[in-house]
């Protein structure tokens, strides 16, 4: 089975440090069909994207601006992005775990 997985797991806030999946990711990944699994990995590396990163301008991703009525970012603890990001949109995995947690 494909996976993300770097060997370097660390939960940050509900967030592996290594791979930048969310611990609700992880825990569901078996569950997940192959192309679910393809999809997360793809967004992870910015291969799929809804748009730039305001901190990094990596590609990153969001799911409510691709129509979902709820983002992958719900699903790990807030963090403070108040002095970071006025603009509203999204951060990327990377720069979004590196901030410290509410």
């Amino acid at each position: 089975m494909k996976s993300p997985c770097i060997g370097a797991c660390e939960s940050s806030g509900s967030m592996c440090v290594g791979c930048q999946r969310t611990t609700k990711e992880i825990a569901e990944w078996q569950s997940y069909s192959d192309a679910q699994r393809d999809q997360i990995m793809a967004e992870i590396k910015g291969e799929t994207s809804s748009h730039e990163c305001p901190v990094c301008q990596a590609k990153t991703q969001c799911d409510i601006q691709n129509g979902k009525s709820r983002c992958w970012c719900f699903d790990i603890d807030k963090r403070d992005s108040e002095n970071v990001v006025k603009s509203g949109v999204c951060m990327c995995r990377k720069c979004l775990s590196a901030l410290p947690i509410l």
